[in-house]
């Protein structure tokens, strides 16, 4: 990316990409698409958390980042990074799917306190289809579907199948509604031709990506973002004020003070039958131990791990809703990792709330 190396705001840097768009490729990168990762963050201590000294130089309110190289084989990637709005980054690169995941992808997945911006499936629906009614002619041309194995989405085809997706076609607008109205799939990828020279493709991890880096695709990817930022950061906020503090009282007493939350069920009620395939389905993030299961007036306690993150939590069921309580190194990630794991699974309109000390 061919962007002059000098202090900007965050004003000026994207009023820069608007204005320069043809010329941010070098000319044998064309193959490549710009690409625009949403990440959250817990505070400003990313800066040192996500990447080493040597790897990244400030330009004003932009940071230039080079990751080291895992590998002799890997070639470098160039990223500028830009703090959109407290606990939001926004990272410009053209790097392809794979450089990525290797350079800096696996990074964010592991360090305490960063993860990519997931968007709740109403949300991220809404928005894609949004930007094909505004842009008369758009259509989807590919995109990616999956069901999990405990979704509740309508489904008029062997509902207690998991299932993915991938198609390719100028049909696509139409045929994703078409299966995921027999399948019960939701979109998590979606691929947009928005007019004859614009291409983008948007997915419910926060990446943006846009064929050519035209002034037209940077200015759909602002509109759409500024449009569900403030729920998501909502959201994020909700998952950074779980805490645990140990505290003293007058008496010199050491105390407990904690911030729980609750994920509240809307459209489903939990039974045992589901808490076991819960924790069968997130297995591959979350260990569950001393689960105890009482049915009747369902009541379903465990502590759960994350085993990238090291959090630990306890989490108390009855059938409507979920209690999640803090309990050692607790980071917003994982919470909102368990929540998205509620929402996928069991009800994506459930809803993350606070509630007051205990």
């Amino acid at each position: 990316m061919k962007i002059p190396e000098k202090e900007y705001t965050a004003t000026e840097f994207i009023t820069y990409l608007m204005e320069h768009s043809d010329e941010i490729f070098e000319e044998d990168q064309r193959k490549n698409w710009l690409k625009i990762y949403c990440i959250l963050v817990s505070d400003p201590s990313w800066k040192s958390t996500l990447f080493k000294v040597n790897e990244i130089t400030q330009f004003g309110e932009i940071f230039k980042a080079i990751p080291e190289l895992e590998s002799p084989d890997d070639s470098e990637e160039l990223y500028f990074v830009v703090e959109f709005c407290p606990g939001l980054l926004l990272l410009f690169t053209t790097a392809n799917n794979e450089k990525y995941r290797r350079s800096l992808g696996n990074r964010i997945k592991k360090c305490r306190g960063t993860t990519h911006m997931w968007i709740k499936p109403d949300l991220f629906r809404s928005f894609w289809k949004e930007i094909i009614e505004q842009n008369n002619g758009g259509f989807v041309y590919r995109f990616t579907s999956r069901r999990r194995l405990l979704d509740d989405t309508p489904c008029k085809i062997r509902p207690n199948f998991e299932r993915r997706f991938n198609y390719t076609g100028d049909d696509g607008t139409e045929t994703m509604e078409e299966i995921e109205e027999m399948y019960g799939v939701t979109p998590t990828s979606v691929y947009i031709k928005v007019s004859e020279n614009i291409k983008v493709h948007l997915t419910n991890e926060g990446l943006f990506s846009a064929q050519e880096a035209s002034s037209t695709a940077l200015s759909l990817f602002f509109e759409y973002l500024n449009k569900i930022k403030d729920p998501i950061l909502k959201m994020s906020q909700v998952s950074k004020s779980l805490k645990f503090d140990i505290v003293s009282d007058r008496a010199n007493l050491k105390l407990a003070s904690v911030e729980a939350g609750v994920i509240k069920l809307r459209d489903r009620e939990i039974n045992s039958y589901l808490t076991e395939k819960l924790t069968e389905e997130l297995k591959d993030n979350f260990s569950f131990i001393d689960k105890h299961t009482e049915n009747g007036s369902l009541s379903f306690t465990a502590t759960v791990i994350d085993e990238i993150k090291g959090s630990v939590f306890d989490i108390s069921a009855c059938e409507s809703e979920i209690l999640l309580v803090p309990k050692y190194r607790v980071t917003f990630e994982s919470v909102l990792g368990f929540y998205r794991g509620i929402a996928e699974s069991i009800d994506e309109r459930a809803e993350l709330s606070i509630v007051s000390k205990i």
